[in-house]
């Protein structure tokens, strides 16, 4: 399925088996799926980049509980989605989506986290951290320098080497739609 069709509603589960690619050096599974992403799981959860099995209702629910996106409509989520390096964290059993990180990059020199969501009944279970793990280490992220922008969770994201620095910002054009992104 491509990015610009996604589903709306529940994902379909997302694919385990014999199709095990390997091992990722802590342990969890390395598998690709059928829609061409890479996956990784681990504690009953599994973390894809298949843009198929993307929950767009629970992606839109999340933001709109953050401090950064809480404003977002729709659609200028649904066209981030599609313009983005997307990361689904999903329940191995029934394959509801219960995490979420997009990452905007060009995959050669530079990236940029955001919208790093974890559904708040799943909190404090490691699963930021372990989605965290696969983000930094896709090969379209890990050999860039990558920023993002957080006011309150600069612990985690300093366990996977970012450091704080200071940036220099421009907001959007006037009538240009959309926030700024940030983690």
């Amino acid at each position: 399925m491509s990015p610009a069709r996604r589903r709306v509603g529940a994902p379909k589960p997302p694919k385990t088996g014999p199709s095990a690619r390997g091992r990722a050096p802590d342990g969890p599974a390395r598998r690709t799926s059928p829609g061409g992403g890479m996956s990784l799981e681990h504690a009953g959860c599994v973390v894809s980049t298949d843009a198929g099995l993307l929950d767009v209702d629970f992606i839109c629910a999340a933001l709109a509980g953050s401090y950064w996106a809480r404003d977002r409509p729709r659609h200028v989520v649904e066209q981030s989605i599609r313009n983005s390096l997307c990361f689904g964290l999903y329940e191995k059993q029934g394959g509801r989506q219960v995490g979420f990180a997009r990452v905007v990059t060009d995959g050669a020199t530079f990236s940029w986290l955001c919208d790093v969501v974890i559904d708040g009944s799943r909190r404090g279970m490691g699963l930021g951290k372990f989605l965290m793990s696969f983000v930094v280490a896709h090969p379209q992220v890990g050999g860039t320098v990558c920023l993002l922008g957080t006011r309150d969770a600069h612990g985690l994201y300093e366990k996977f080497g970012f450091a704080r620095s200071e940036q220099m910002r421009r907001p959007p054009s006037p009538g240009r739609p959309g926030p700024p992104c940030q983690a």
